[in-house]
């Protein structure tokens, strides 16, 4: 078996470690959400997860910064852009994502008219999950569950996947 991780950095007292270095495997979240009091209800449920997150100024800038950063969860409130989703910029881009990296990320819509945990609903909006905004104090709740799933769901295929050699 492989060997545990080397964890020396984390004991090293008065050494401040190498950040990049340490956080190279913590997952990246994207949050797409203009009310602050949500966007940090969200946030804090990504971050007891183990989330590192950002928050782009708008569709055009979270686009442009997932051609160069691989995101394992993104959150778009369905009025993030002018138009709800359906004029979303951003949502289309996602739509159109190679189907190689949609596997790799969990996409969750929240709004005041998703009806939380709605497989069909999220599924009807190309996303993995969707989420009453409501529902928003129950996040951490909410994803551990969608986490969950999505595991059952995608997780023997991508280890295939890997074991084939194809990841």
């Amino acid at each position: 078996p492989p060997a545990p991780p080397d964890i020396a950095w984390l004991r090293k007292e008065g050494t401040k470690p190498d950040l990049e270095e340490v956080v190279k495997d913590v997952p990246l979240a994207m949050v797409l959400v203009r009310d602050e009091e949500l966007r940090r209800e969200v946030s804090e449920a990504l971050r007891i997860l183990g989330y590192q997150i950002e928050f782009p100024e708008s569709g055009a800038a979270a686009e442009k910064r997932m051609r160069f950063v691989n995101f394992a969860a993104v959150v778009l409130h369905n009025d993030f852009e002018e138009g709800g989703l359906a004029g979303s910029s951003f949502h289309r881009h996602m739509c159109k994502l190679p189907m190689g990296v949609r596997r790799m990320l969990l996409y969750v819509l929240i709004g005041p008219d998703f009806h939380t945990l709605y497989d069909l609903q999220a599924l009807s909006w190309s996303a993995n999950l969707v989420v009453n905004q409501q529902d928003a104090d129950k996040m951490p709740l909410i994803l551990k569950k969608a986490f969950h799933d999505y595991q059952l769901l995608f997780g023997p295929y991508i280890a295939a996947l890997k074991a084939h050699g194809k990841l």
